[in-house]
C-alpha cells in the first residue's frame, strides 16, 4: 500500500480555530498533516483535531523570534514543508537554503508588515526565485508577483478564509443588531461605529436596536465613550469562540461594523449572509478584497458617512436582504475551506509532479 504524503505546515502565529478546519481538511484528503504553530496556551477547539499539532515555544530577541525547538525538527521526516515566509522568524531561513526547495512551499500575504520597505520587497522576490510553489492570500498579489516575472505555473492563490457552517441560517429573518466581532484594537475604529451607532438610535427610536461589541482586549475607552456619550443599547460580550453562540449573533446582524481596519472578520461575516461596513483608504489586510458593492458599504473614514450606511442597510429592508443574500453566496461560491484547500492541494500537487 502506498504511504500517505507527509505535509508539515508551519505557520507564525498561535494555533487559530480557523486553521484547524484548514489543516483538517487537507488531511481529510488523504495526507499525513503536522501542523506547527507558536505556542502560547492551551485551547479548546470547536472540533477534534485531525492532524498531528507540533507546538513551538518561541522567544522574543529584539524584534525578532526564535523558536527553542525548532532544531528538533527532522524536515526529512516530510515530502512538503509548508511555511510562512516571515523574515523575523529567525529559524525560518534554514527553511530558505536551496537544499530544501524541492520540498518547501511558501504560503502567506507574500508582503510582509511592512509593504513600503522596498528592500525588505526585493529580498522576498528574489529568495522566492527559487521555489517551484507559492501559495497567495488573494490574486491581486499573484498578480504583482507575475508581472515581476514569475513563473505563472508554480503561483497559486488559497483564499485566506474562515469557516462558517452556514447551511441552516435563515436569510429572511428580522434582524435588531449591528455587531463589531473581533480584537479590541484602536486600529478598527469601534469608536467612530459607536458613535455613528448613537445617531442611527436615537433617529429611529427603536427600542430593539442595539450594538453588541464582541472580542477580547481593552474595552474601558469603548466602555467609557459609551458612558460619557450616553449611547444607549451597547453591549459588550467580551470573546467568544462558541461557534452556535457566534452564529446566532451573526444571524441577529443586519450588519458588520469595523470602519478601520478589516481582516478576517470580513469572511466570518458574508459566510453568515451579514454585510460589511469598513471604510476605504484604511490599512486594511488582503482580505478586504472580498468587499464589493453588493456585498459591502465602504464610505469615508467620518462619524457622519458611517452612519449614513448604517442607516441605509437598517431603514431599507429590501437592502438588507438583497445585500445578505448576495454576502452569502459570494462566500459559497468563492470562500469556503474546500475552495481554499483546493489551491493548497493544487500546489502541493505541482511541487510533487515537478519533483
Amino acid at each position: 500500500m502506498q504511504s500517505k504524503t507527509r505535509i508539515l505546515i508551519i505557520h507564525d502565529m498561535p494555533l487559530q480555530t480557523y486553521r484547524v478546519y484548514d489543516y483538517n481538511e487537507l488531511a481529510g484528503r488523504g495526507y499525513e498533516v503536522t501542523g506547527g504553530y507558536f505556542y502560547d496556551q492551551e485551547r479548546d477547539m470547536p472540533v477534534q483535531l485531525r492532524f498531528k499539532p507540533l507546538p513551538l515555544y518561541r522567544k522574543k530577541i529584539i524584534g525578532f523570534t526564535y523558536l527553542s525547538n525548532f532544531k528538533d525538527i527532522n524536515f526529512d521526516d516530510y515530502d512538503v514543508i509548508i511555511v510562512a515566509p516571515n523574515f523575523r522568524v529567525i529559524n525560518f531561513f534554514k527553511l530558505y537554503q536551496k537544499k530544501y526547495c524541492h520540498k518547501v512551499i511558501l504560503w502567506g500575504h507574500m508582503k510582509g508588515h511592512d509593504t513600503n520597505n522596498s528592500f525588505a520587497s526585493w529580498y522576498r522576490k528574489r529568495l522566492c526565485k527559487q521555489y517551484k510553489s507559492i501559495i497567495f492570500y488573494e490574486s491581486a498579489t499573484k498578480q504583482e508577483y507575475e508581472d515581476a516575472g514569475f513563473d505563472e505555473r508554480n503561483l497559486f492563490v488559497a483564499n485566506n478564509t474562515q469557516f462558517v457552517d452556514n447551511k441552516n441560517i435563515d436569510l429572511g429573518k428580522e434582524r435588531h443588531d449591528f455587531i463589531y466581532v473581533g480584537r479590541i484594537q484602536d486600529r478598527k475604529r469601534v469608536d467612530v461605529a459607536l458613535k455613528a451607532y448613537k445617531q442611527i438610535k436615537e433617529r429611529s427610536n427603536d427600542p430593539y436596536l442595539r450594538f453588541l461589541v464582541v472580542g477580547g482586549g481593552d474595552c474601558e475607552t469603548l466602555k467609557q465613550l459609551v458612558s460619557e456619550d450616553q449611547i444607549k443599547d451597547v453591549v459588550f460580550t467580551g470573546a467568544i469562540y462558541d461557534e452556535n453562540s457566534l452564529h446566532d449573533i451573526f444571524s441577529n446582524a443586519i450588519a458588520y461594523v469595523s470602519p478601520g481596519h478589516v481582516g478576517l472578520g470580513v469572511l466570518q461575516a458574508i459566510g453568515h449572509g451579514v454585510p460589511v461596513i469598513t471604510c476605504q483608504g484604511q490599512p486594511h489586510a488582503p482580505e478586504v478584497i472580498n468587499c464589493n458593492e453588493e456585498n459591502s458599504i465602504m464610505p469615508p473614514m467620518t462619524i457622519e458617512d458611517v452612519a449614513t450606511a448604517m442607516w441605509k442597510l437598517y431603514s431599507d429592508k429590501v437592502l438588507q436582504k438583497k445585500m445578505s443574500r448576495a454576502a452569502y453566496d459570494y462566500y459559497n461560491e468563492n470562500c469556503t475551506i474546500e475552495i481554499m484547500i483546493d489551491g493548497i492541494e493544487a500546489a502541493i500537487k505541482h511541487l510533487l509532479n515537478d519533483r
